[in-house]
């Protein structure tokens, strides 16, 4: 066991060796222009599916307000219902069903604010990434075949 872990050891500081020698590639970064291409990117999402994503959250998030409270409420009453606590017992889980109601009911709205929230921030910032990618890749493949044409 002792020797594999020190062969493992001695190859892995081999490998590492070996790979720093390597001539590197140089920086896989993209050019001013092809950020300002990203940066357009993601501007153009935000102004165009940013709205759009919006309004569908604001139009949906009565809907789940009212699905969300509905279900809960009636799930609620129905085990204080069935529970046979006494009148004292039932006149608690009443009172703790309100406690939670009015708690409940504003966090599942700040719930939907931060949601349509990071919807309009994820409507900036996931295209201009993946632009970025695109074009890194483009990039990358634009300064290969330069290589080619100058050796």
């Amino acid at each position: 066991l002792i020797s594999a872990l020190y062969w493992g050891l001695v190859s892995a500081a081999e490998f590492r060796t070996r790979e720093r020698r390597k001539p590197q590639d140089g920086a896989q970064d993209i050019t001013f222009t092809e950020m300002l291409l990203a940066i357009f990117a993601a501007a153009t999402s935000l102004a165009v599916t940013g709205p759009v994503v919006l309004l569908l959250t604001l139009i949906k998030s009565p809907l789940v307000l009212l699905g969300a409270t509905v279900s809960a409420s009636s799930q609620a009453l129905g085990a204080i219902w069935k529970s046979r606590a006494g009148p004292f017992g039932s006149l608690l889980l009443l009172v703790l069903f309100a406690l939670g109601f009015s708690v409940g009911v504003p966090c599942l709205a700040i719930a939907i604010a931060l949601s349509a929230l990071v919807k309009l921030v994820g409507c900036a910032l996931w295209p201009g990434y993946v632009a970025c990618g695109w074009l890194r890749t483009v990039g990358a493949k634009r300064r290969v075949a330069h290589r080619r044409l100058t050796v």
